[in-house]
């Protein structure tokens, strides 16, 4: 993972882009948190996956987005907090 990024109890899928300065915030002061990111994802630059969360597959967010719940397959996510936007099938 480049870009100065960081991935921390994550689960990460196939084919997935990472973008540049994406991170997991996944310790919320108490425990630790996972984070999935499905197949065919695609995570925009500056993207914060606040854990426990899920990316589902073929999933696209924002850059700078801040994804503090579940985003369900094939959905645009943008936003602080991240918000759906629209279904992409």
């Amino acid at each position: 993972m480049g870009h100065f990024g960081y991935a921390g109890d994550a689960t990460i899928g196939a084919r997935v882009n990472v973008g540049a300065g994406m991170i997991t915030c996944n310790y919320d002061g108490k425990a630790k948190h996972r984070t999935v990111v499905e197949d065919d994802a695609f995570i925009g630059c500056d993207t914060m996956l606040v854990a426990p969360v899920t990316v589902g597959e073929g999933s696209i967010t924002g850059a700078g987005a801040v994804v503090t719940k579940d985003i369900p397959p094939a959905r645009l996510a943008v936003g602080v907090p991240a918000t759906i936007k629209r279904n992409l099938k």
